[in-house]
């Protein structure tokens, strides 16, 4: 079993994707599974936290460094 940087799953199958800039919590959505909050957790890191984000897939931060 694969786990992501803060992506909470429940018994529901309902996956919660959250992060937590300069100290408090970003809700970011409802998602059927782990690896789309892990995408949307990539997307608002990459965004709140730039070079220094903890990416869950590394070739996010290599797509934004083509853009």
């Amino acid at each position: 079993m694969l786990f992501y940087v803060l992506v909470v799953s429940f018994i529901s199958r309902i996956t919660i994707a959250t992060i937590h800039p300069n100290g408090k919590t970003k809700f970011l959505g409802y998602f059927s599974n782990p690896q789309e909050a892990a995408k949307a957790y990539d997307k608002a890191a990459a965004l709140y936290f730039g070079e220094f984000a903890r990416l869950n897939f590394d070739n996010l931060k290599s797509n934004e460094k083509e853009e």
